[in-house]
């Protein structure tokens, strides 16, 4: 993506037919940061009732091929879809501010399920 436009907070077209429809993601911008056997992550799975097994994380470069349906948790400096958006995980765990937000989520999560 130009990163000129992204500074903008214009995201590139992509044809759908390139879009990737499958499987939920997590988002970050150095994917190497964050591990699907991270305690924090998988906590927040759990309590989403989702097999870590069916995720997939994925850096920034490939983030604007996902569907953004299908973007389970961004972790992304400026978290931009997914049903669950929080900083990056290194900063997410030394946060307080950062995982009482992130919980407000989940359970706002859980609640619209249960109705």
């Amino acid at each position: 993506m130009n990163s000129y436009l992204h500074a903008m907070g214009i995201t590139e077209w992509q044809p759908k037919s390139a879009q990737i429809t499958e499987g939920l993601w997590l988002l970050s911008d150095n994917s190497a940061e964050v591990s699907l056997e991270h305690p924090l992550v998988q906590e927040v799975l759990k309590l989403l009732h989702v097999n870590s097994s069916d995720c997939r994380i994925a850096s920034s470069d490939i983030a604007a091929k996902i569907a953004p349906s299908n973007v389970l948790w961004d972790m992304r400096v400026e978290p931009q879809s997914g049903r669950l958006r929080s900083q990056p995980l290194p900063l997410l765990c030394q946060s307080v501010q950062g995982k009482r937000d992130l919980w407000q989520q989940i359970w706002q999560q859980q609640a619209q399920q249960q109705q």
